[in-house]
């Protein structure tokens, strides 16, 4: 039986480990100039519309990790990473997948941001929207630039290269850990490994990662137009702090009713999925039936019709890929640790 090989320039857990630890150090990298360039008398930086462009900037570091190491490996990105079309109704799909991701876990981060003000968390000022120039560039920051940018490296690069070595659900979970403790952002970190996941599960599902940068555009857009309506609001009218026993039984009530929610949310994003790719398996054509192999029982020579099975290539290099990969992803997650840590410490004022 002819078997077919193993292409030299096939995505694998490796090249996903490389473009995972050099899309964090480019993005530090590009932190750290902001930083130095904020530390200057006069910054530039002190305008919130140069501020916006400047974090803009900090997607370059997924897009210069998703080009330049695949060209170095000589692997082809678009082809191994799942960038491939979906339906129109896919499409929709993954935008109202978007909306049940952020209104499913609602009531869990109003929960997570009275934890945080019981323990005197200082959760920053966040994104200036101050006037409509500075939410048109938030809006671009958040939903064009990282939709696109962040999802190349998440569910193109890092997913699909796990997925190959390690399996789906592997490929799912480790997706929404990087996703989430990339952004190193404790009150965000558990919505963010929800959000991951689902994008992740979505994109396998789909078979293409352009779901993913839907659902994170979309998810984004929707966080972006609550905290305007918020900052509006907030601005015509001052709102009192709650006192500390109201902030522990709202925390009570957001985790019953957010628990309720979220199982509701996953229920229909689950749905969904099954229902978008029932709608394109509709449009497909049926698949060729299973070629018969003849062959002759061993014994008394009679003849024995039995399926054709494509074995799967070789793959004796895959355990090294393995552990590779494990090395690469481990340290860099350990990077991203610590400045979830740094960042906890900045809040809590330490």
């Amino acid at each position: 039986m002819k078997i077919k090989r193993q292409k030299t320039d096939e995505f694998n857990s490796v090249h996903s480990g490389v473009i995972f630890l050099a899309a964090i150090m480019a993005v530090l990298g590009i932190q750290e100039i902001i930083r130095l360039i904020n530390r200057l008398g006069n910054s530039p930086l002190d305008n919130p519309y140069v501020m916006l462009l400047a974090n803009m900037s900090l997607q370059l570091g997924f897009v210069l990790a998703a080009v330049i190491v695949p060209l170095v490996f000589g692997v082809k990105f678009f082809r191994g990473t799942g960038f491939r079309k979906i339906t129109v109704a896919q499409g929709f799909i993954s935008a109202a997948i978007a909306v049940v991701c952020f209104g499913g876990f609602f009531f869990i981060n109003m929960a997570l941001s009275a934890f945080f003000q019981l323990i005197n968390f200082d959760l920053g000022g966040g994104i200036p929207m101050g006037t409509p120039g500075q939410i048109v560039l938030a809006l671009i920051m958040t939903v064009v630039l990282a939709g696109t940018c962040e999802e190349l490296v998440f569910s193109g690069g890092l997913m699909w290269g796990i997925k190959k070595d390690f399996g789906k659900w592997a490929a799912i979970l480790l997706s929404g850990v990087a996703f989430s403790l990339m952004h190193m952002s404790p009150l965000q970190t558990f919505y963010q490994f929800f959000l991951g996941c689902v994008i992740g599960y979505v994109a396998i599902e789909f078979k293409s990662i352009i779901p993913a940068i839907i659902i994170h555009a979309g998810s984004n857009a929707v966080a972006i137009g609550l905290s305007a309506a918020l900052s509006g609001l907030a601005g015509a009218e001052e709102v009192e702090p709650l006192a500390r026993n109201q902030l522990i039984m709202s925390m009570v009530w957001f985790i019953i009713i957010g628990v309720v929610l979220l199982s509701v949310a996953i229920a229909v994003i689950i749905l969904l999925v099954k229902f978008g790719k029932w709608l394109k398996q509709r449009k497909e054509p049926l698949a060729a039936p299973v070629v018969a192999v003849e062959t002759q029982d061993p014994f008394d020579g009679t003849p024995v019709f039995e399926p054709a099975v494509m074995l799967p290539p070789p793959d004796t290099e895959k355990r090294k890929r393995q552990i590779i990969f494990g090395v690469l992803f481990g340290i860099t997650i350990l990077i991203c640790a610590a400045g979830w840590v740094e960042r906890l410490m900045i809040g809590l004022g330490g």
